[in-house]
């Protein structure tokens, strides 16, 4: 509990909930230009219905000027890699142990890019 207290002071969490109960989050935070987007969860039981990709924009929304968003996921995790049709693109895997392996993925804000380079 006290590692999610502090996360409260560095990071934006996000959520989505029916009934009072939450059905879906994410995590983001803006380093160096780039937004970090974690820990994107949705309850199994509300899954395939768009609750994800819901997250994913509204997390991309609260730094609109970033020059790039990145998140990761489990390799075997194969619902996530889905997120390559919003335009994510897998730019690095990193082997955690012998049965985890985590794929990283980034989207380049074009907006951002187009604004701050020309």
């Amino acid at each position: 509990m006290d590692e999610i207290l502090s996360e409260f002071k560095n990071q934006i969490f996000l959520k989505i909930e029916i009934d009072n109960r939450i059905i879906g989050s994410v995590r983001i935070c803006l380093v160096r230009g780039t937004c970090h987007i974690g820990k994107l969860i949705v309850r199994p039981n509300h899954q395939n219905i768009g609750i994800g990709k819901i997250l994913l924009h509204a997390a991309e929304k609260q730094f609109p000027n970033a020059k790039r968003y990145e998140l990761f996921t489990g390799q075997k995790s194969k619902k996530p890699l889905h997120i390559q049709k919003r335009g994510y693109r897998v730019f690095k895997n990193k082997k955690v142990s012998e049965k985890l392996s985590l794929v990283f993925l980034e989207k380049l804000n074009k907006v951002a890019y187009i604004r701050f380079n020309i």
